[in-house]
């Protein structure tokens, strides 16, 4: 008996995770959602790197009150919990590698050839999501100041606009404020829509290794590295870049430069599937949905990474962090609640460094700021940062994003 209910949790789970995913899926050929450097983003001018508003881009409305209602009347959540809970059913040994191939073959991010364990090792599909890829399998861009953390295509990048708003999709604005769970006062790591230097600030008085003066728009910065050396007065700002992990991909992200993690964030929310009809109703999404908000710095200044959940298992594990659960049975639908941890010793983290994984993935948005952009070729140094990736593109973990 026990065997004939593992076989039908072998096969729900699959089911499902195929259903799901052939809705992501569609992300790739979707062409509209892309925004180019004229359309539904903000677009730079000048040397100072001032954003300006696309056309257009203002007059964009918000969310509709009816699809918000529509989705959370849904049972998202309990479908994510039942998919989990399937999904940690452990298979019959004999049963792994068929199962596993079979699910490889419906999802064509999956390359079974670069999984680093054997196949029957996986004791079930939630540790198979979680899977570690060989060492050949991704390389790491020295050249690159910010690297992909994960596999995938880029949703949406650019500068941070104004009111502190990022463009999730073509057209579309959200939060920057909400996305990372800024309450106010109490919270005063984006004061101005870029003033988001609580944090270095906080370094600077107890390390005397750097200073900094801030205005609203853009920042003006000059820093003095470990070292000594102090990098020019350049106008910094805020950039952001989203990424959408594909359906069967590798789900394991990793950190984008050397920077410290001081703030773990994990915002209770809804599990709402990011796929493109969601998006294109509810703009902010991804700030509405469950997601952990890692704040911090780099030697540029502020420095966060979010991973943002989905339909589907929901859980979110992080590498350094044991006590993070996400996608809990007590979660009530609808209530947004904020769990934090603060470090007092700053985790650590280098790039490349395996950092956590999504357990049925969605999406990661990098906020961090940087001296505005040139023609150089420097790692954001004196000749300022500058993508080197457009929107629609498809990445690899260790990828450029940046110079």
């Amino acid at each position: 008996m026990k065997r004939v209910r593992a076989w039908w949790g072998v096969g729900a789970a699959v089911l499902a995770t195929v259903l799901i995913g052939r809705e992501l899926v569609s992300f790739e050929s979707d062409a509209t959602l892309y925004s180019t450097p004229s359309e539904g983003g903000v677009t730079v001018d000048g040397p100072t790197g001032e954003p300006r508003e696309a056309a257009g881009a203002a007059d964009k409305t918000p969310a509709a009150d009816w699809a918000v209602a529509l989705l959370r009347w849904l049972p998202l959540r309990l479908l994510s919990q039942g998919v989990g809970y399937v999904s940690v059913v452990t298979l019959p040994a004999a049963a792994r590698k068929p199962a596993y191939t079979t699910y490889c073959w419906l999802m064509p991010a999956c390359a079974l050839e670069e999984v680093r364990d054997p196949l029957d090792t996986f004791r079930c599909l939630a540790e198979f999501h979680a899977r570690r890829l060989k060492p050949s399998a991704r390389q790491i861009d020295r050249s690159g100041a910010v690297l992909a953390p994960c596999d995938g295509r880029v949703l949406s990048l650019g500068t941070v606009g104004a009111a502190a708003t990022l463009y999730p999709i073509k057209g579309q604005r959200m939060s920057l404020r909400e996305l990372l769970g800024v309450t106010g006062e109490q919270d005063r790591m984006l004061a101005t829509p870029v003033d988001v230097h609580a944090i270095r600030t906080a370094a600077a008085s107890s390390q005397g290794r750097r200073t900094s003066t801030t205005t609203t728009a853009t920042t003006t910065t000059t820093t003095t590295t470990a070292n000594g050396d102090a990098e020019a007065a350049l106008p910094h700002r805020l950039y952001y870049a989203i990424l959408h992990l594909p359906a069967g991909g590798y789900h394991r992200f990793h950190s984008p430069v050397d920077w410290r993690v001081r703030i773990r964030r994990h915002m209770v929310g809804e599990l709402f599937p990011v796929a493109p009809r969601t998006l294109r109703r509810v703009p902010d999404l991804l700030s509405l949905n469950e997601r952990v908000c890692l704040l911090g710095e780099w030697p540029h200044g502020f420095f966060a990474m979010v991973a943002v959940g989905s339909t589907g298992i929901g859980n979110i594990s992080l590498e350094f962090d044991d006590t993070l659960h996400t996608n809990r049975p007590d979660d009530r639908r609808g209530v947004c609640a904020r769990r934090e941890r603060r470090h007092d010793l700053p985790v650590v983290l280098r790039r490349g460094q395996d950092v956590g994984a999504f357990h049925l993935g969605s999406c990661i948005v990098l906020v961090f700021e940087a001296p505005v952009g040139g023609n150089g070729d420097g790692e954001g140094g004196a000749s300022g940062f500058r993508f080197v990736v457009q929107p629609g593109e498809s990445v690899r973990m260790g990828e450029a994003l940046g110079r």
